[in-house]
């Protein structure tokens, strides 16, 4: 059982890993806008986790968890002091502003 653990938090934290990495390398106005809008990234990116890791056993149950705990602490981070930026209904559309 504590090999099915440990692979799952291993295998979860490197697709977490990969995610932020990927994340960040994203066009910069791009990723203002996620960081922008955290909680619709965290819904596309744990939906997205949800497709790349079925959950089908404790391993698999265990790695989506880690990747999902991992991302969203990144984002919460990321977010603290940085230029994000939001979408508006009235133009101008996009406006940026220090968090």
């Amino acid at each position: 059982m504590f090999e099915m653990v440990f692979t799952g938090f291993f295998v979860g934290s490197l697709a977490a890993i990969v995610t932020i990495i990927l994340f960040k390398k994203m066009p910069r106005i791009l990723y203002q806008l996620a960081l922008g809008h955290y909680l619709v990234t965290d819904l596309l990116f744990t939906s997205l986790g949800m497709a790349l890791l079925p959950v089908v056993g404790l391993a698999t149950l265990t790695g989506t968890l880690i990747y999902f705990l991992l991302f969203s602490v990144y984002l919460y981070y990321a977010r603290r002091g940085s230029e994000v930026a939001v979408l508006r209904l009235r133009p101008p559309f996009v406006r940026r502003f220090t968090a």
